[in-house]
């Protein structure tokens, strides 16, 4: 079912562990996630049926006083924002007005959005996007990632490739 990590607490995601939804569900983080693996130990998250997917790592209505959470060494596929209103966007991870969070040595590939951002998407958000690999996603603008509205991501030395989109910005829009 869909996960939720309460305000004031952390979940911790092991090196190795693979989180893999059993249908359309999505991971609510209203607190503190910390899935950090490592160069031989990734952590996976993905959907058992592909078709489906789950609907990807939520940060919407996050509070901005709670600690970074931290993704490092994870692979996120077949996230599916395909839901309605804030639901359509972000199909992998979505960032709505919060901005302590690192991503880095990941990778976001085969997601897509019915809206905007395949792989990434913020909305009043500045997180740190950090040697990354984020491939193969799509949305209707902003294929790989997407940012709007009064966000300033760090998005550095990353590699954004084959991302595709019915409108507008491939890679970044």
């Amino acid at each position: 079912g869909a996960i939720m990590i309460a305000n004031d607490s952390t979940l911790t995601i092991e090196p190795g562990v693979s989180v893999i939804f059993q249908g359309g569900y999505k991971f609510l983080v209203l607190g503190r996630l910390l899935a950090v693996g490592n160069v031989t130990d990734s952590i996976t998250l993905t959907a058992a049926d592909t078709a489906t997917g789950w609907r990807g790592i939520r940060f919407d209505s996050t509070l901005a006083t709670n600690d970074t959470s931290k993704l490092f060494y994870c692979k996120l596929t077949y996230g599916k924002a395909s839901g309605s209103g804030g639901d359509t966007i972000g199909g992998a991870i979505y960032f709505s007005n919060f901005s302590k969070a690192i991503i880095s040595n990941s990778r976001v590939f085969n997601n897509s959005a019915k809206s905007y951002g395949g792989g990434i998407a913020f909305s009043g958000s500045s997180p740190i996007i950090s040697n990354n690999i984020v491939s193969n996603n799509s949305a209707r603008h902003g294929g790989g990632i997407f940012c709007n509205k009064f966000s300033n991501p760090t998005i550095s030395n990353n590699t954004i490739s084959n991302n595709s989109v019915l409108s507008l910005g491939g890679g970044i829009w």
